[in-house]
């Protein structure tokens, strides 16, 4: 399977990620996530939080909460969403949080 930027997962504890990890980087062991949660179950942030719609229910992508994942688990399956169409928003969401931009 084909990992991709902005793919949406789903791991076995049925908590959502997003890749945000650039495409160049896929041979690593490792990809950088963020999780997505359901709307009403975190406090949305203006510009850190970019709300996404998946399966018409809306969600949060909490920026703040970035970590590293191994790879190789979401390699072995498919995404359930692409937030591709989201890019701008996201990428904005971690520019505020790496450089205050």
């Amino acid at each position: 399977m084909t990992m991709r930027q902005f793919d949406v997962f789903k791991d076995r504890q049925g908590d959502l990620y997003v890749v945000l990890q650039n495409d160049l980087l896929e041979p690593m062991e490792t990809v950088v996530v963020a999780p997505v949660v359901e709307r009403d179950s975190a406090i949305p942030i203006r510009k850190l939080t970019p709300e996404v719609e998946i399966d018409g229910n809306r969600y949060l992508v909490m920026t703040a909460g970035v970590v590293t994942i191994p790879a190789r688990p979401l390699k072995k399956q498919a995404s359930i969403a692409s937030l591709s169409g989201e890019r701008d928003a996201i990428l904005d969401a971690v520019n505020l949080i790496y450089w205050g931009i």
